[in-house]
């Protein structure tokens, strides 16, 4: 009993003296068999191998080695501070892993080429990185790594970044399905090389520099290219991303949720599961405002496009074509006026603004005196299919002054109903026949800058002579203008608005019906009282004939903005 504790003591010793080994020994990388296995190999026995650095990082899988090898003979032909570079990198980027949360990685080793002379010609990477496990899941125990020394990309400060890249490709090989990974060069790339600029950029410090994707993306956003058919450049979005969603801790979770499979329709609909509607449109929206921020700190090297600019003159329908994850930004410019909108669909996935905070697209844009003209807009469609969105377009203010002045009365500025009189009323004391007749309420609110709103109305109307029946039923739009007082004459000037409808004609012979349109834009003015208390009375001239004597009670003071009541 006495000797098994011994030996029970003495190899508790070996565990607090000796750690634990990594998940598999590194290859021997003085074999060409052993180097052939590496990306973008070099030629077998054309390098003798030697350790540059070796280190232990802690993982929630256990401790793993990263060690970084080189030739020998190489080191002449690297850029000074490379080998340096790469060190820092690995190092940053070991210590940047434990905000990652619950992740995997392997065993990592950097080789180090002094050139890409083996390669095809015309292809000169920075790096690459075979991490790939085989169908069983079993562990292979090591990612293997090429970095590139005799290039423009290997001084010290550019590789090290390079270096945490590449470091997080093993990170997803070994957290990650093969399905996932296999979407590499396949659609899954926005995703793949996207996070792992992320990672890169927030683990090294100084990284701003070469992680600043913003003017290649303002490139791809500019050509429609769709955020899943990017690659290095979608770590702009990733940028936004960490920055709205918690940081790095959140990141592999995102990750897990992506595509098993590399078609744009499975790349779509895991873009869905993540992220809302919303939340996809607020990213173009912050793009938009150069709004996104380097994990460093500091803005982006991104000056966004509105390439899709319009001007509106008049009335007009304009369409604008949402492909699926593609940022459309573009403006449009307004003449002088009042102008109103109606969209098709109702609530595209689009944002715009005129002062700086994004909304919907909004019911209508007053670009009168001085007020904001130029409408910003962002869309990010989530659809599968391209989305034809038409927005239609109408004047329903003018710039030029009522009946010749711009002089108002402040006793008319409100919200009134109209309450005597009034058309039917007129028509009965003419004496036409109206035998039964129906209609809503009619309003009207004036405003103190001069423009006017008339609630749509609806009317049916009969009226029955000795042998003939005529039955209308119309209903008017939203009429929108402007107005003036001076003199005691009331001056409206209706910009748009119209009344259409049914007439039915009941005759011996038989019945005849029509549809009726009628626009109402024009100038009208009338005498007119108005009293503090409320009231005011309209006296229409009518040619030839009486006028049309109307009688109103305001109901609420005239808001602030025009609206419909």
């Amino acid at each position: 009993m006495t000797t098994l504790r011994v030996w029970m003591v003495a190899a508790l010793s070996l565990f607090l003296f000796f750690p634990l080994p990594a998940l598999a020994e590194f290859g021997d990388c003085t074999d060409p068999a052993y180097l052939s296995r590496f990306p973008d190999a070099p030629t077998a026995g054309s390098i003798l191998c030697v350790e540059l650095f070796r280190f232990t990082v802690s993982t929630p899988g256990g401790a793993r080695e990263i060690r970084a090898i080189q030739d020998v003979a190489g080191d002449w032909a690297t850029p000074p501070g490379a080998a340096a570079g790469v060190e820092r990198g690995a190092r940053e980027a070991a210590a940047a892993m434990a905000a990652l949360g619950n992740f995997a990685t392997d065993d990592i080793t950097l080789l180090l080429l002094d050139d890409a002379s083996s390669l095809a010609p015309g292809r000169q990477p920075v790096a690459v990185t075979e991490g790939r496990r085989d169908a069983s899941g079993a562990l292979p125990g090591e990612c293997l790594v090429t970095l590139y020394g005799l290039t423009p990309s290997a001084a010290g400060d550019e590789i090290a970044v390079t270096t945490a890249h590449e470091m997080f490709h093993c990170i997803q090989y070994a957290s990650l399905s093969a399905g996932q990974m296999g979407t590499v060069g396949g659609g899954g790339d926005w995703w793949i090389e996207g996070s792992a600029e992320y990672f890169s950029a927030f683990a090294v410090s100084g990284s701003q520099p070469f992680t600043d994707r913003g003017a290649d993306f303002d490139a791809s956003v500019d050509g429609g290219t769709p955020l899943n058919a990017m690659a290095h450049e979608a770590g702009v979005f990733f940028f936004w991303w960490a920055g709205t969603a918690g940081g790095p801790g959140q990141l592999m979770d995102f990750l897990r949720a992506m595509a098993g499979s590399g078609g744009a329709g499975a790349q779509r609909a895991a873009m869905r599961s993540v992220l809302s509607d919303d939340q996809w449109l607020n990213f173009a929206a912050d793009y938009a405002d150069q709004g996104i921020s380097h994990p460093q700190g500091g803005g982006l090297s991104s000056l966004p496009s509105m390439r899709e600019t319009r001007t509106v003159s008049g009335d007009a329908t304009e369409t604008l074509t949402l492909e699926p994850f593609a940022i459309l930004l573009g403006t449009f410019d307004y003449e002088c006026g009042t102008w109103g909108h109606t969209l098709d669909p109702v609530n595209p996935n689009l944002a715009a603004t005129l002062d700086g905070a994004w909304a919907d697209w909004p019911d209508e844009v007053d670009a009168r005196d001085g007020r904001p003209a130029t409408l910003r807009f962002a869309g990010m469609h989530t659809g599968d299919s391209d989305e034809d969105v038409e927005i239609e377009i109408e004047r329903r203010r003018s710039c030029e002054p009522c009946a010749g002045t711009d002089r108002v009365d402040a006793c008319v500025s409100g919200v009134w109903q109209m309450t005597s009189g009034g058309p039917i009323e007129w028509m009965r004391a003419q004496g036409l026949p109206i035998t039964n007749h129906a209609e809503g309420p009619r309003y009207a609110t004036f405003l103190s800058d001069g423009s006017y709103t008339a609630a749509p109305l609806g009317i049916s109307l009969t009226m029955e002579f000795e042998d003939t029946r005529g039955d209308a039923i119309g209903a008017s739009t939203t009429a929108f203008g402007r107005w003036s007082a001076e003199g005691g004459v009331l001056n409206i000037c209706q910009d748009a608005g119209m009344v259409s409808g049914t007439v039915t004609v009941t005759t011996p012979e038989g019945s005849f019906s029509g549809p009726v349109s009628q626009d109402g834009a024009g100038v009208l003015s009338m005498p007119y009282t108005c009293s503090e208390g409320g009231t005011m009375s309209t006296s229409t001239p009518i040619p030839g004939m009486a006028p049309i004597q109307t009688g109103y009670t305001r109901i609420a003071d005239a808001p602030e903005r025009p609206s419909e009541p």
